[in-house]
């Protein structure tokens, strides 16, 4: 998608042209926090935001690389917020639902306090992957919005280019994390990850709810984690 499509346009057609797109990254991982954008960016700027011939697209159906290429040209033309939502507040939540849609609505409110900021038009509409966001702002909510709207799509990598980076950048502090492989994984159950876990530990970054949960279900399957 190299600019607005048809959800973008109706969208617009509905509520005006100043639309914002909302996704959170981070859900899966057994380590690290969610992170959600919210951004804003005009149909003219999206035109231009394609290199060579590489579409927006949802997140997760890009490469690492296609996503490092599409990122600063989205950053450079779009308004942005991000929200996040730390591995404390999941452990207390201890709901992955709940901590997607606080990561949003943070995200949602710092969008809206940088256009005041800016003196920008705050967004008139919301479009997001599946899930509603309440408030006051209208949200168009539909299944696979990361992969039918481009903003959506573009807060889809916007996030996850920002948590990826954050996950690779506590190594620095803490080289001997590297025994789990972030630099790869970035904090999703991989079978070496796992494995790490089970020989080292956890960090205060593991999800350890999560994982007592995985590690009880694996258990009654004789899979990982049994003895």
């Amino acid at each position: 998608m190299l600019c607005y499509m048809t959800l973008d346009l109706e969208t617009v057609a509905r509520y005006g042209p100043d639309i914002a797109g909302v996704d959170e990254v981070g859900m899966g991982p057994v380590a690290g926090p969610v992170c959600a954008c919210a951004l804003m960016v005009s149909r003219e700027q999206a035109a231009t935001i394609a290199v060579d011939r590489l579409e927006v697209d949802d997140s997760k159906k890009l490469s690492q690389s296609q996503r490092e290429s599409l990122f600063p040209r989205i950053v450079a033309v779009s308004t942005h917020a991000l929200g996040w939502v730390s591995v404390e507040e999941i452990e207390e939540l201890r709901n992955l639902n709940k901590s997607g849609a606080l990561a949003r609505q943070r995200a949602v409110g710092n969008l809206v306090r940088k256009c005041q900021r800016l003196h920008r038009p705050e967004p008139a509409a919301l479009i997001s992957d599946w899930f509603d966001i309440p408030g006051r702002i209208p949200c168009v909510h539909v299944k696979s919005g990361d992969s039918l709207s481009f903003v959506c799509a573009a807060a889809s990598i916007v996030a996850k280019v920002y948590r990826d980076t954050w996950m690779v950048r506590q190594l620095d502090e803490h080289p001997e994390w590297g025994v789990y492989n972030w630099a790869d994984n970035k904090g999703y159950g991989t079978p070496q990850h796992l494995r790490a876990i089970e020989i080292h530990g956890t960090t205060p970054l593991h999800r350890k709810y999560l994982l007592k949960t995985r590690a009880t279900g694996a258990r009654k399957q004789k899979g990982w984690g049994a003895r």
